[in-house]
C-alpha cells in the first residue's frame, strides 16, 4: 500500500489540484480514450489504463478527494470507506452509439485479394448484437466477393469465413473488464439487476483467460469489480437471455453475407459458360402434347415486424397492414403516457415542499394545503387507470402478434 499511496493521482490525470469536477471528468474521458487497451497497443497501455482508472475513483468522488488532499491516502483509497463513488462514463457501442447491456469487443475476419496480393484485415470494436450482426455481415460479404482472388486468399479466405461463422473473436480480458465497468454504470444507475447479470459476464469470461494473456492485468481488474458488486448485496440476482449465445446466431448472418457474393460468381460463371456454346438449330420442329400449365396463385409476402415487447415477428402482409396502425398508436401515446408520469412526480416534490411550508395555526394555509392533495390524489388515480389500460392494450398486441406470427428474435 505504501507504493501506491505516493502516486501523485492528479499527474496520471493531466490537471491541476484546483481542479474543478466537472474539469477532472473531462480530463478522465480524454485520457481514456488516449490509454484504453482498445487503441492504444503500447506494452504499459493495460498498466496506465488501470492507474488512470485509480485516480478517478479518488478524485472524482468529494469525500475521497477531500481525504486524499488532506494527506490521508490510505483512507482515501480504503474500499470500505463511506463516500460517494466516481460516476464511470459507460462503454457505447462503436456501431450505434447506444449504451447496451450485452456489449462484447469483437473481432472480424476480412480478406481482399488483388490477383498477385492478398490482405488480412481484422476490424474489431465494441458492438451491441444489431451492430455485431451488421459488422459480420459485412465482413463475410467482402471476403465471399473479392478475397478469394489471390493464392494465399483463398486460404486465409476460409479460414476467416470459419471464425465468422463461429461468432469471430472475443479477447476474454478485454470483454471481462468491458462487462465489469458496464456492470458498475448500471450499478450507479439504480439497475441492479443488470449490474449484476453484466457483473456475472464479466466473471465468465475471465475464467477463459490465460495468465499468459496480453489483456489478462486488465480482465482482473475488471473481474475484481465484478466480484465486488456480486458480494455488495443479498437482492435477487437475474441472468440475461444473452443475443449471443449459439453458433446459429452468428452463422445465420455470416452465410448470408457470403450467399450474395456467391450468387454473384455463380451468374458471372454460368454467363460464360452459355457463351462458350455455338447455337445449332433443330431438325425437325414439333408440337407440343404436354398439357398447358397453369399459373399458380401468387406466394403469400412475410414481413418482420416490432412486437412491444422487444421480439421480432415474421408476419404475413395482410396480418402486417392489420397491426401496424395499432403498433403506431402505441408508439405516439407512450410519450405523453411519460410526460403525465413525470409531472405527477413533480406536483407531488411541489407538495412536499408546500407541506414543510404550511402552518398548522392558519386554517387558509392547511385547507389549501389539503385541497392540492386532493387534486394531486384525483390526477394520480386517473394516471394509473389509464396506464392499467394501455398496459392491457399492449398486452393484447402483443398476443395478437405472438399468436399470428412467428418469432424470430
Amino acid at each position: 500500500m505504501a507504493d501506491r499511496n505516493k502516486v501523485d493521482y492528479y499527474s496520471v490525470l493531466g490537471v491541476p489540484r484546483t481542479s474543478t469536477p466537472e474539469e477532472i471528468k473531462a480530463a478522465y474521458r480524454t485520457r481514456a480514450k488516449e490509454l484504453h487497451p482498445d487503441k492504444n497497443r503500447a506494452e504499459n497501455a493495460t498498466a496506465r489504463f488501470q492507474q488512470l482508472q485509480e485516480a478517478f475513483s479518488i478524485l472524482g468522488s468529494p469525500e475521497r478527494r477531500l481525504l486524499y488532499d488532506q494527506g490521508n491516502y490510505a483512507a482515501a483509497v480504503d474500499p470500505a470507506t463511506q463516500a460517494t463513488e466516481a460516476e464511470f462514463d459507460p462503454v457505447p457501442c462503436d456501431g450505434c452509439h447506444c449504451i447496451s447491456a450485452q456489449p462484447r469487443f469483437v473481432q472480424y475476419d476480412r480478406v481482399i485479394s488483388i490477383i498477385v496480393a492478398s490482405y488480412k484485415i481484422r476490424p474489431a470494436g465494441v458492438f451491441c448484437p444489431t451492430c455485431a450482426s451488421k459488422r459480420l455481415f459485412i465482413n463475410t460479404l467482402i471476403t465471399g466477393a473479392v478475397g478469394w482472388l489471390g493464392f494465399w486468399g483463398i486460404f486465409w479466405s476460409i479460414a476467416a469465413i470459419i471464425r465468422n461463422v463461429s461468432g469471430g473473436t472475443k479477447s476474454p480480458g478485454v470483454n471481462a473488464f468491458l462487462l465489469g465497468k458496464q456492470a458498475a454504470y448500471f450499478m450507479q444507475q439504480g439497475k441492479a439487476d443488470l449490474g449484476y447479470a453484466l457483473a456475472n459476464e464479466s466473471l465468465e469470461f475471465f475464467k477463459k483467460a490465460g495468465t499468459g494473456d496480453s489483456d489478462y492485468a486488465l480482465g482482473k481488474s475488471g473481474a475484481e469489480v465484478a466480484r465486488y458488486i456480486l458480494n455488495q448485496s443479498t437482492s435477487k440476482r437475474v441472468r440475461l437471455r444473452s443475443r449471443w449465445a449459439g453458433w446459429p446466431v452468428p452463422a445465420r448472418y455470416a452465410l448470408a453475407g457470403l450467399a450474395v457474393p456467391a450468387v454473384f460468381w455463380a451468374a458471372i460463371f454460368n454467363s460464360s459458360e452459355e457463351t462458350k456454346r455455338q447455337p445449332q438449330l433443330a431438325s425437325s420442329y414439333a408440337r407440343s402434347s404436354a398439357p398447358a400449365v397453369t399459373s399458380a396463385p401468387p406466394a403469400e409476402q412475410y414481413v418482420d415486424m416490432t412486437g412491444q415487447d422487444g421480439h421480432t415477428y415474421r408476419v404475413s402482409m395482410s396480418d402486417y397492414r392489420r397491426l401496424k396502425p395499432i403498433f403506431d398508436n402505441l408508439e405516439s401515446r407512450q410519450p405523453g403516457l411519460k410526460a403525465s408520469i413525470d409531472d405527477v412526480n413533480t406536483r407531488h416534490t411541489q407538495l412536499e415542499n408546500q407541506r414543510a411550508s404550511v402552518d398548522g395555526s392558519n386554517s387558509y394555509s392547511v385547507d389549501s394545503f389539503n385541497n392540492n392533495v386532493e387534486a394531486w390524489n384525483r390526477y394520480n388515480d386517473q394516471l394509473r387507470a389509464n396506464l392499467a389500460a394501455f398496459d392491457r392494450e399492449i398486452d393484447a398486441y402483443n398476443a395478437e402478434l405472438e399468436r399470428v406470427g412467428r418469432k424470430i428474435r
